[in-house]
């Protein structure tokens, strides 16, 4: 993802686009990415693909290792719970702190859209568009905290979180729910209670008490008379 008012370099549009492919499944893991092959499948020298490698290497999502070149991480759960999520939290929580009211309201229609797309995704059942824009919907965060600087290293971490993403929405009966959670979540920014949002900030990242609160929320919606 790219933020707005950037500018996008050779390098920046295909690392968009390999991440897109790696997450979407294209290439599953333990492939090998060649520079020469990329070079030739992008239409440029390998020099930008150099960069290219480096980068999602550094968000997790390749495996450099000597004299074996550079292959598709697996998508392991190692770390999700004491390490990664932990890291995640302090990084959205201290962007919520900072930013002003105004810059958030700033972010609604971006929000919007996101929330619109992931509906429509859940939808076709795009599994691979669901991740992928739930991933701009923090960014969104980040960035209406000035905090551009600073999605390199989320997208380090969200890279080595992706794949037990991945298995916590395929567990879901209804991929529409992911959309509801994000528009509760929007509205908690945009209220006037930011110790309140900081807190369900908090627990969805961490999946508590504000995501299963909007499941049932949620399994009302759909089912409307079914006492719970």
């Amino acid at each position: 993802m790219t933020t707005s008012g950037s500018v996008r370099t050779v390098s920046d549009q295909i690392t968009e686009q390999l991440r897109q492919s790696i997450l979407a499944g294209e290439f599953p893991p333990g492939c090998p990415l060649r520079e020469g092959e990329l070079a030739e499948r992008y239409q440029v020298s390998r020099h930008p693909i150099r960069k290219v490698l480096q980068q999602l290497t550094l968000e997790g999502l390749l495996v450099s290792k000597p004299n074996c070149g550079v292959t598709v991480a697996a998508e392991g759960s190692e770390h999700v719970t004491e390490l990664l999520t932990p890291m995640r939290v302090q990084l959205e929580l201290y962007a919520l702190r900072r930013v002003s009211s105004g810059q958030l309201q700033g972010q609604r229609s971006h929000w919007e859209r996101v929330i619109r797309l992931m509906a429509r995704a859940a939808e076709d059942k795009d599994e691979q568009a669901i991740l992928s824009l739930d991933a701009r919907f923090h960014q969104l965060l980040l960035i209406a905290a000035d905090m551009q600087d600073c999605i390199p290293l989320w997208l380090a971490i969200y890279g080595r979180m992706h794949g037990h993403h991945r298995q916590s929405n395929s567990q879901l009966d209804d991929l529409g729910f992911i959309a509801f959670v994000h528009e509760r979540l929007m509205q908690s920014f945009l209220s006037k209670d930011r110790e309140h949002s900081s807190e369900d900030l908090q627990s969805h990242l961490e999946n508590t008490s504000f995501n299963r609160a909007s499941h049932a929320l949620w399994a009302k919606r759909k089912h409307p008379g079914t006492k719970r």
